[in-house]
């Protein structure tokens, strides 16, 4: 599902990345969705930051990634992985938690407003081959 949310990523990008995570307990965690047979239908990966554009405590929980299948959308699937992220962020000391989105993914961005996220700023990234 990692290669679904980011496909630009290489193999190696996202093995490296996992590795991260797992080698970080304290700071990262990833909550997976599941039907009754056990097949993925969605993830959130959750970290701690020490910033986020628009929160003013530190630590700062930070949705990194989050992700559920088409086929399996607009059934609270996405809104239970957040609160399970909420929630270990608050264990973990966060008065706010922070995303972000492309600003091109409108249903993300319906997504996170819907579950109560508010806008902070809109970033245009630029780039050049030299």
């Amino acid at each position: 599902m990692r290669y679904a949310l980011w496909p630009s990523h290489s193999k190696k990008v996202h093995h490296d990345e996992v590795v991260e995570i797992i080698k970080h307990p304290q700071e990262n965690i990833v909550f997976v969705a599941e039907t009754s047979d056990h097949k993925l239908v969605g993830f959130l990966e959750v970290s701690l930051r020490e910033y986020a554009p628009g929160c003013h405590h530190q630590p700062v929980g930070y949705l990194e990634g989050w992700y559920v299948r088409s086929s399996f959308r607009n059934q609270g699937i996405g809104k239970k992985l957040v609160q399970e992220a909420e929630k270990w962020t608050r264990q973990k000391g966060c008065k706010e938690i922070a995303s972000d989105t492309p600003v091109k993914n409108i249903k993300s961005t319906r997504a996170h407003k819907a579950l109560g996220f508010k806008k902070e700023d809109a970033l245009v990234h630029f780039w050049k081959k030299l």
